[in-house]
């Protein structure tokens, strides 16, 4: 080899471990995944709530037509409580155009007779006047004493939920959970959210609603226990109800929401009888 020789060495490429991973593979949807996708569902990698809730698509899809269902009745009890409310307030209003025209009359009258000098015609339209805005103070007490009321549902779950009057920590958790779910579900009806705060309320806390005295009782103690039971039943048979007591029973018996039994029960925790 001469000194005009050139020598050439070969060009080694190295190639990076990144380089030489392979592509991931993409999970192939089946046709009804694909479906359910396009209509809202999400996998159970995507899925973000509770992993008992999760369904499958093809449950999804067979339940689709009735969430859509459900979405229909929500919009439209939405629509119909914005309804009654525009419409209590179009009353209020009413109700304070017309608390304010009579107030107008009794004062063009009242001008009238000072200007006749009929002493009597004054005290009379004084009067009225006076009685005027008590009534319309009254009406104004009761509107809202009725929007701050609870609900009378809310009441009897109270009753059989005694824990949220008697255990702080429980009620703190209780309207946590309550706010939280119906903001998330402006659809749901009162009852279902009391319904599942109850139920998660147990389901986080199962040491306070667990039965201390488990232990079988003894056979004095049964008979004790079942003489007392009838003497409550027997309390609940001839529980003296005023008239409006006995109607609202009536109504929840009818509707199907509780037996006479259980109103009175409730209505006995609630009194603290």
């Amino acid at each position: 080899m001469n000194e005009d020789t050139q020598v050439v060495e070969p060009v080694v490429t190295e190639t990076t471990s990144e380089e030489t991973k392979s592509e991931p593979t993409v999970k192939e949807l089946s046709a009804v995944e694909q479906r359910a996708l396009d209509m809202g569902w999400r996998s159970k990698e995507e899925f973000d709530g509770e992993e008992e809730d999760f369904i499958d698509a093809q449950e999804f899809v067979r339940r689709k037509p009735l969430f859509e269902k459900i979405d229909s009745v929500g919009k439209e009890l939405r629509e119909t409580r914005k309804a009654l409310k525009a419409l209590q307030e179009h009353h209020s209003k009413v109700k304070e155009a017309e608390y304010k025209h009579a107030l107008e009359q009794l004062r063009a009258e009242k001008k009238v007779a000072l200007e006749e000098g009929d002493a009597d015609k004054l005290i009379e339209i004084d009067e009225q006047i006076a009685d005027a805005k008590v009534r319309q103070v009254q009406e104004e007490r009761q509107a809202r004493q009725e929007a701050s009321a609870p609900h009378p549902n809310f009441i009897t779950w109270v009753g059989k939920n005694p824990w949220y009057k008697e255990d702080a920590e429980l009620k703190a958790a209780a309207d946590q959970i309550g706010s939280a779910y119906a903001v998330s579900n402006p659809e749901v009806e009162p009852d279902q959210v009391l319904k599942y705060v109850e139920g998660r309320v147990r389901k986080l806390y199962p040491d306070k609603f667990r039965n201390p005295n488990k232990d079988r009782p003894s056979a004095v103690e049964g008979r004790t226990s079942a003489t007392n039971a009838k003497s409550k039943e027997d309390d609940v048979s001839n529980y003296s109800l005023s008239d409006d007591e006995r109607r609202v029973m009536m109504s929840f018996v009818r509707q199907g929401v509780m037996t006479k039994d259980e109103y009175i029960k409730d209505l006995k925790r609630v009194k603290g009888e």
